[in-house]
């Protein structure tokens, strides 16, 4: 097994952000990813990453794209103070990227359109005023290079176009169809229709997005969770991926999804990989699966996912990988890691039949470790490297953040040495719970299902170590 380190990746080397930031996938103030891993026409790969800080008002977003050479050295990296959700190649080496600015000024959000040249400078930029924070957008190409897109800001849908020069073109607002839509946007062979995947139905739209067609309910047996994926197999039939079970199943575990269907919603296969009850297979986040040249598909996502600590776990999960044949068939299942939390993000086929994987590894043994990583395997599953990506650890980790019925502390092994006291206040600096923590113990448990809904302040106040503070929202 060939190991590559990336040294001095990450841009919190690179940037000056406040001190002492930590970063959580989600569960504090920290929010950092690995979004998208992509191929450039000279073979080398991008890696697109995305740091929020809500801890700063206002709150500040960087994004940084790191070109990478098919060995895994460190080619060129570009920062950029906005969120980069999607980055898509065109013909002629040039990149649009859909993503989203907010405007500390006003507290304004915008869907910004930007396309850059081979080396990452700003050719055209483009900002639209939209309700709220975005969800990442769903998109596809046209024959004439026309992107089409969908994303969402609280229960609105906006739709549009953007031109190969990165010019908005259209866009367009629907408040009747909301729903969590990523990576599920098809446009028909003729282009003169678009098809969109909204948990359980397919909703085709004219180019002008007039809906003139809703099917029925997509595999009526079975329930799809969040972030589905489909991938067109011909003009009036599509693979999904995604998060399912039985629908009346009595088993608790999130299971691991594929089928096939046609636009209308005929059933024509499907498979549901299944675990023990106390295991669940997570999707991956951003893009579940990819067709290789010969036609077959890999399908990726989380096993042993922990749905209660995104990021941060002391579950030993894996990254798990199926190849499937043209007749539907699984040809191969094969788990990646098993020593240490991993969390996938998404997967690209590449040219000779193999895959990369991406998203985190959290090693929560003796000096815990956080990295984005990265792994490439060939057309038989075997590892032919892997790339470390360091991320830095908090010493505390609080989830879920918000909470509803109870809340977790977690240290790091061996970090709670003296014991301390935990202080919970309102926003009225009035404290509702006061409570010892004991030396030695790592995780602490808190019920808050009897406290009203709002912004509380969490105050750690360990022994010789001073005060650590996490804003927490209690939801109902």
């Amino acid at each position: 097994m060939k190991k590559l380190y990336l040294p001095f990746i990450l841009f919190l080397f690179i940037i000056k952000l406040p001190a002492q930031i930590s970063l959580t996938y989600g569960l504090e103030n920290i929010s950092s990813r690995p979004l998208q891993i992509l191929k450039k026409k000279n073979g080398n790969y991008l890696l697109s990453i995305v740091c929020i800080d809500f801890s700063q008002t206002p709150r500040r977003t960087v994004s940084k794209i790191i070109e990478l050479n098919n060995k895994g050295k460190i080619i060129d990296s570009t920062i950029f103070n906005w969120y980069i959700d999607r980055l898509i190649p065109l013909s002629d080496d040039t990149f649009i990227s859909l993503g989203q600015k907010y405007r500390a000024s006003d507290s304004q959000n915008f869907f910004r359109v930007t396309r850059f040249d081979s080396k990452f400078r700003i050719l055209n930029d483009t900002m639209i005023a939209v309700l709220d924070a975005l969800i990442a957008p769903a998109f596809s190409m046209d024959k004439d290079s026309t992107i089409v897109f969908v994303t969402s800001s609280n229960l609105t849908n906006y739709f549009g176009k953007v031109d190969k020069y990165g010019n908005i073109t259209s866009f367009k607002i629907n408040n009747s169809l909301y729903d969590y839509s990523s990576n599920s946007l098809i446009i028909r062979k003729d282009s003169s229709l678009y098809t969109f995947f909204y948990s359980y139905r397919f909703i085709t739209t004219d180019t002008a997005f007039n809906i003139q067609h809703q099917s029925k309910r997509v595999f009526p047996n079975t329930s799809i969770g969040l972030s589905p994926m489909m991938i067109p197999l011909n003009d009036t039939t599509v693979y999904v991926f995604g998060k399912g079970r039985p629908i009346n199943a009595t088993y608790s575990g999130l299971r691991h999804f594929f089928g096939v269907t046609t636009f209308s919603g005929q059933e024509i296969h499907k498979n549901i990989y299944s675990t023990s009850n106390d295991t669940a297979i997570w999707s991956g986040w951003y893009y579940t699966a990819d067709t290789t040249k010969q036609r077959e598909i890999y399908w990726a996502g989380t096993y042993n996912f922990d749905i209660g600590a995104i990021g941060y776990s002391s579950a030993a999960s894996s990254f798990i990988l199926h190849k499937i044949n043209r007749d539907f068939s699984i040809k191969w299942t094969k788990r990646y890691g098993g020593d240490a939390y991993y969390e996938l993000y998404g997967l690209l086929a590449d040219d000779n039949g193999g895959c990369i994987l991406y998203g985190i590894r959290y090693d929560y043994n003796l000096v815990p470790k956080h990295d984005a990583y990265i792994l490439h395997v060939d057309a038989n599953g075997i590892i032919t490297s892997e790339t470390f990506v360091p991320i830095p650890t908090p010493d505390i980790v609080v989830y879920p953040n918000p909470a509803t019925d109870l809340l977790y502390i977690n240290w790091q092994k061996g970090q709670n040495t003296e014991g301390g006291r935990l202080r919970l206040t309102n926003i009225q600096g009035q404290t509702v719970i006061d409570q010892y923590i004991e030396a030695g113990k790592d995780d602490y448990r808190l019920d808050v299902s009897n406290m009203a809904q709002g912004v509380y302040l969490l105050s750690l106040n360990m022994e010789g170590k001073g005060i650590s503070t996490r804003k927490v929202l209690i939801s109902k």
